[in-house]
Parts: C-alpha cells; structure tokens; sequence
C-alpha cells in the first residue's frame, strides 16, 4: 500500500473521487512503487477564493497530479533544508477533491483509463536530462464534456 503523507479535511458537499487502496493496485509494480506518497488535498489551488471559482465555472477540474522532484542544492540552499530532505529525489501523487456530486463520475473515468495514463507516466523511460527539476502529470475532470483532460508539465 502506498503510503498516504497528507489527508486534509473536506466539506461534505465535496468528495476525494479515488483512495489509496485503488492507487495502490493501479500503480503496483512500477520502479517508483516504493518511493511513492499520496496526499489528499483540500483544493487544488494556493488560495481557497480560487478553488470556489474554479467549481462555479464550467473549467476542468484537477483531480490526480503524479510529480517528480529533484531539485539543485544551490546557493540558497541551507542544511536545514538538505536535512528535511527538501532536496532527495521524490515521486509523489496529489489527490484533489471534487464536488460529491460528481464523485462517481470522476472514478469511473478514472479506473481504467486515467489511471492506465498515470502507470504509463511512471513507467515511461526518460533521458539524463530530464532527471533534473520538477515534472508534473495532471489529470483533469471536464464538467462539460464528462471527459478527462490529461496535462504534462
């Protein structure tokens, strides 16, 4: 079972559309298994005023983010930061809510298909250089087409 670092709570209008027990199963075997942590969000957004647009829109909304991180130690780098471990090499998956309303929704274009994107993510073979940085593979709910909106930053 992958291991869940942050579970924030939500409002009961709003519902996490996937657990960590389905992640687990639908990410079991790949090389970061043992390296992943998944966090359950309260929003997807720095600022909650934000999130409520985005829900009152007809905007996609993120619902699964897979990262990787390996940041430069740098100049502003401090030993402190080194020592929380700011600085190690991560791979991470980020759960963000969605309205209840649209909980099952969300899963059922999640179970096989968005999911399936997420392991092929994980699992894709990268150069050197890419190594380096931050990277990013967000899923997104369409309210409008139903659809889910795969994103790589």
């Amino acid at each position: 079972m992958i291991p869940t670092r942050y579970r924030a709570k939500i409002p009961k209008r709003l519902a996490f559309p996937i657990g960590a027990e389905l992640l687990s199963e639908a990410l079991a075997d790949t090389p970061q298994e043992q390296s992943l942590s998944i966090a359950f969000h309260d929003k997807p957004t720095i600022f909650a005023s934000d999130f409520q647009q985005l829900l009152h829109s007809a905007a996609p909304l993120p619902v699964l983010r897979a990262e990787y991180r390996n940041l430069p130690i740098g100049l502003s780098g401090s030993a402190s930061m080194v020592a929380a471990g700011f600085y190690d090499v991560t791979w991470s998956l980020d759960v963000f809510p969605v309205p209840a309303t649209l909980k099952a929704v969300v899963r059922e274009r999640l179970q096989p298909t968005g999911l399936r994107q997420i392991r092929a993510w994980f699992e894709h073979r990268r150069p050197q250089t890419w190594q380096q940085g931050r990277h990013s593979f967000s899923l997104l709910f369409d309210p409008s087409t139903n659809t889910l909106v795969a994103r790589e930053d």
